[in-house]
């Protein structure tokens, strides 16, 4: 580009270009969002005087507010000589230095606020003043001009901002007067919201210096000589000379991000904790404060469980069933990705065979199933809350999970991740030969006439060229129902579930329109199908069978199950197999049929892992048709987990 166009786009959008490129362009893409704005009518302080009314009605004066009270030092103390005594943090504050003592301390001042307190022993936050003395901060100012009138009315301006290369750059119109009713009313505009660079100008102004130049700015990009008889008062906010913020905010230069953000965010001991815009990845945002103080409360509202379920479904809450009833002291969690049981367009499914079952309604089991783990007090589910990550903590044998809304720790964890089983498999080292797959979720046809004296069971039907369907009997609007099931072979993978697209296969609606034509022409109206309007995710195995397994490298404290559509109806089976693992530490005392066919779901099976640099070429194949005919009688021979008394 031109040197015309580099400073024409850093005119424009106030690119400050000695900053992170990733910096400039996540700053770029949230403006892009159109967000909606919001501001506290009467001004912002209102909010904080709402929660210190709200601290002061705490019980037993548990929650106190020292204003005007200066933070001189954080020290944090412990007793080497005497571990039973915990460590504990002493704060010294005020003129006097006076010193309180609390069990840990949260640091939410500004980084550069941060680096004036003394943090003692301070062997132990030095790479903490280091990331808080090398961290970039910007300078912000804000003037605000009150008019009798809002004048830019006149010139057909409703909001928005102009942009100029005048000291003020940033004019935004917004009539910051809520109370306002005419456009004879007052009415107040941010002559100047400028940063940086621009912003250190006004700094080293007095106010009524900046008022007056901003306001000839102002004159000057309206080219209106009325302007100045209509000022009523101005006010400025420079945040550079703030005397408790000492800048505006956080804003990494190359390679910061890498080399400070972890450091910024670090608790020292689990004891001090730092929150602030600075340490998210949304700066000089309210919101990124607010983000980076959920790290904080999800410290401190962590729970411990025994055995943490991730995902699942009805196989999730069927083995938390299976393991609370066989160890009812384990505190058992299920972690759902998805909301509350709702109604599914995929609601019915084949049985193991198909000659001697009718369906299952997922609705009704997922609902069956949630009032079961109700009366067990043992299990708690949370829903909507997504998987992030786990890791073991260091100095114990329990596993620390990190998810979208918290965390928590458990003893041992099932994933059963369904469509998600590849990436997060990925993120805890294990590369499986596993496809993901977009189904039509279903076609429904009208039965004709002619044939309603018929019975029509569930059935399944695999063709020539390896199509494979499943039907169902009417329902009461007299409707069949018939869907796909997954054919590797004729099938488009996806690599996501992010990639989702929600629109049917064509190929495979006219390869199935064109099957049901040539077999179902005497049953069905073939001349109005319906279609649903979603799809349905899948996923497989390459060698079409399923892992109930240890995950390697992780000394059997987690267990996998990619458990799919598909396997629906093995739920019990495959409860009771995961239940054992969690429960057995292994399947070598297995004595049972159990023991028989375990070694069918092993993660270790010659193509079930992909090794790096290769082609997953899948010879020892898990003997699946063999394995649905053994887990039938495994089936028949056990409790069927549903029976259980409610």
């Amino acid at each position: 580009m031109s040197r015309g166009a580099i400073d024409f786009i850093s005119l424009m959008y106030n690119v400050d270009m000695q900053t992170s490129l990733i910096e400039m362009v996540r700053s770029t893409v949230i403006l892009t969002l159109n967000p909606e704005y919001s501001q506290i009518d009467g001004g912002f302080y209102l909010l904080t005087d709402a929660f210190e009314r709200n601290c002061k009605n705490v019980p037993d004066g548990r929650c106190k507010i020292y204003t005007n009270t200066r933070v001189k030092g954080v020290h944090y103390i412990e007793n080497p000589n005497n571990s039973s005594i915990r460590p504990w943090v002493r704060l010294v504050i005020g003129e006097n230095s006076t010193t309180i003592r609390f069990d840990s301390v949260i640091v939410s001042t500004t980084a550069r606020a941060a680096s004036l307190i003394e943090f003692e022993p301070r062997s132990l936050f030095i790479d903490k003043y280091r990331a808080l003395r090398q961290l970039h901060y910007d300078c912000a100012t804000k003037i605000a001009h009150s008019f009798s009138r809002p004048f830019w009315r006149a010139e057909n301006i409703q909001g928005g901002y102009s942009i100029t290369d005048l000291p003020i750059r940033f004019v935004f119109y917004n009539n910051f007067n809520t109370t306002a009713n005419s456009v004879n009313d007052g009415a107040f505009i941010l002559t100047s919201y400028v940063w940086a660079t621009d912003a250190l100008l006004w700094s080293a102004l007095s106010k009524e210096q900046t008022c007056e130049k901003s306001l000839q700015d102002l004159i000057q990009l309206h080219n209106r000589s009325d302007i100045r008889s209509l000022v009523v008062s101005c006010e400025v906010k420079n945040w550079c000379t703030d005397q408790y913020a000492h800048g505006a905010y956080a804003l990494f230069t190359p390679n910061q991000e890498t080399n400070l953000h972890d450091e910024l965010g670090k608790s020292i001991k689990n004891i001090v904790h730092f929150t602030g815009e600075h340490i998210s990845y949304v700066h000089r945002w309210i919101e990124g404060a607010i983000q980076s103080s959920m790290r904080v409360l999800m410290f401190y509202q962590e729970e411990d469980f025994d055995v943490a379920i991730i995902d699942g479904g009805a196989l999730g809450l069927a083995t938390a069933l299976n393991l609370a009833k066989k160890a009812k002291d384990k505190r058992i969690v299920v972690l759902r990705r998805e909301d509350d049981v709702k109604p599914l367009e995929l609601a019915s499914f084949h049985l193991v065979n198909e000659n001697q079952s009718g369906f299952i309604n997922v609705t009704l089991l997922n609902t069956v199933l949630r009032i079961l783990v109700a009366k067990t007090p043992n299990i708690l589910i949370r829903d909507k809350e997504t998987f992030l990550s786990v890791q073991q903590i260091s100095d114990q044998s329990r596993m620390h999970i990190t998810t979208d809304r918290g965390s928590l720790t458990a003893d041992k964890i099932i994933f059963l991740p369904g469509a998600f089983t590849k990436t997060m498999m990925n993120t805890l080292g294990l590369n499986l030969s596993i496809n993901l797959y977009e189904l039509p979720s279903a076609i429904h046809f009208r039965r004709l006439q002619s044939s309603s004296n018929l019975t029509v069971s569930t059935w399944s039907f695999v063709s020539a060229n390896g199509d494979y369907y499943a039907g169902f009997p009417q329902d009461q609007s007299n409707y069949l129902r018939i869907e796909p099931r997954i054919n590797p072979t004729t099938m488009l993978t996806i690599n996501s579930p992010l990639n989702r697209t929600n629109k049917p296969d064509q190929q495979i609606i006219d390869r199935m329109l064109t099957w049901v034509g040539q077999h179902l022409s005497q049953t069905i109206d073939l001349t109005n199908p319906i279609m649903s309007t979603d799809t349905t995710l899948d996923s497989m195995l390459s060698d079409r069978g399923f892992i109930l397994d240890y995950i390697p490298s992780f000394e059997q404290k987690l267990v996998l199950g990619t458990d799919s559509w598909s396997s629906i109806q093995y739920i019990p089976a495959f409860a009771e197999i995961l239940a054992r693992l969690i429960l057995t530490n292994g399947s070598s005392t297995w004595s049972d049929d159990y023991g028989s066919i375990i070694q069918d779901f092993s993660v270790n099976i010659n193509g079930r892992i992909i090794q790096p640099e290769t082609t997953p070429q899948p010879n020892g194949v898990a003997n699946t048709k063999n394995n649905t005919a053994l887990i039938f009688s495994v089936l028949l021979s056990i409790y069927f987990l549903l029976s259980v008394d409610v």
